[in-house]
């Protein structure tokens, strides 16, 4: 089955560089040419920059549980650069949107409008 959008939030910071194009590789073989795709995620507080990074380069931030336990996950904060570099390959429309106060960005583009989907794309 295929479908015509996809909509994401707060998903698409949490992915490793690694697996970026994997990840998108994926999605879009699950939609048809054309459909558009929109991704919302946060933008950095003063606080949200922790200088933590993995082997592979990932900004890693620590997450506090109600239950006591810690963990530390993957939060990316895309400049407007990154994200067109990241998109390039499927979308010539990438369309991207910060809202201040919300602390949020919006990417959407339409899938297709460029070179489309490459079949293996090569890890990032």
């Amino acid at each position: 089955q295929t479908f015509t959008g996809a909509f994401a939030v707060d998903w698409l910071a949490h992915v490793p560089a690694s697996r970026l194009h994997i990840f998108l590789d994926g999605l879009h073989r699950k939609l048809e040419p054309g459909a558009r795709v929109a991704f919302c995620d946060q933008t950095p507080r003063s606080s949200s920059i922790t200088g933590l990074h993995d082997a592979e380069g990932n900004h890693l931030q620590e997450r506090d549980l109600p239950d006591g336990s810690r963990y530390r996950v993957i939060k990316h904060f895309f400049s407007d650069a990154e994200l067109r570099d990241i998109l390039a390959r499927y979308a010539d429309d990438i369309t991207i949107r910060r809202f201040g106060e919300q602390r949020r960005v919006v990417v959407a583009y339409t899938l297709g409008s460029s070179q489309g989907v490459a079949a293996t794309a090569p890890a990032r």
